[in-house]
């Protein structure tokens, strides 16, 4: 899915915290897909489909300014603590490996 339909949706559904989840859904699916596309699901792959899905919600959260539509702020970590609240095995080896690379990986 292409940034402009992840804030297309948000805004088209009221840019509230479930327009929110709606999209925070999309983008962790978008790594399902990523993994099974692959046919040996290593680690490295994983974890570079979560890096590539952490960086899509990082560019979602400033082209919404960070904020819902009533002005309120939106976590910058909320696409972490999805993962984590949806997967919390899967979200502690990725902070572990992404704890474990060199500075400026």
């Amino acid at each position: 899915m292409e940034m402009r339909d992840y804030i297309q949706r948000f805004k088209g559904n009221g840019s509230t915290p479930e327009a929110l989840v709606g999209v925070l859904r999309n983008i962790f699916s978008g790594v399902s897909l990523a993994v099974e596309a692959n046919e040996k699901h290593t680690n490295a792959r994983i974890f570079a489909a979560l890096d590539e899905a952490a960086r899509k919600f990082d560019e979602f959260f400033h082209s919404v300014d960070g904020r819902f539509g009533d002005g309120k702020k939106i976590h910058p970590d909320a696409f972490r603590r999805y993962l984590a609240s949806r997967a919390p095995e899967i979200y502690g080896a990725w902070t572990q490996h992404r704890q474990e690379q060199p500075v400026g990986q």
